[in-house]
């Protein structure tokens, strides 16, 4: 069952800036060189596989996190349902949603039609606003539906691995050979 307060557990522990290294270090050891969009810094991981994680983080501290697994029961890109793809992205403040619908960006995650609109598809979608993590309103009520589904169901143990949010490394440690 969905625990809203592990969402929190789950990403706090790691400082804004301890976050972004660790994100820039795995984007760049996977050829998936970090950008700047407006006032949002975008950081990608992807295994080839169908897994993938992308990072945006706003020069304010907030921060969106999407995790694609492609296992995962939250795969609305295999059931071709981009409504409900749409509707996980509910609760999102409006800046953070406007990186994700209406965009033509599929790198490395892919974007799915929803009427005349594309949605970036993700099985997690997660926020934060510079103290606290949360999980948008759209997961949270996916993941306590009818069929409750686990936080686990969103990808976070196959797509945050690679960023080692567990493990301490001091300033400057997390080299892209740890990855």
């Amino acid at each position: 069952m969905f625990d809203p307060s592990r969402v929190n557990d789950l990403f706090s522990g790691r400082s804004q800036a301890e976050l972004r290294e660790r994100a820039t270090t795995v984007s760049r050891a996977v050829r998936l060189e970090p950008r700047e969009d407006g006032p949002w810094l975008r950081c990608a991981w992807d295994n080839g596989g169908g897994d993938a994680a992308v990072w945006f983080f706003h020069e304010d501290g907030r921060r969106l996190v999407l995790l694609v697994d492609h296992d995962s029961p939250m795969n609305l890109y295999s059931a071709g349902d981009g409504d409900a793809q749409l509707d996980l992205y509910r609760g999102l403040p409006e800046d953070m949603r406007a990186l994700v619908v209406g965009t033509d960006d599929d790198d490395p995650l892919l974007a799915m039609p929803v009427g005349d609109t594309l949605v970036t598809f993700a099985t997690g979608v997660f926020w934060s606003d510079g103290e606290e993590w949360f999980a948008s309103d759209g997961l949270a009520d996916r993941l306590r539906g009818d069929d409750p589904l686990s936080l686990r169901d969103t990808g976070t143990s196959v797509c945050l691995y690679p960023f080692d949010l567990y493990s301490y490394y001091a300033p400057g440690e997390f080299e892209p050979e740890i990855v």
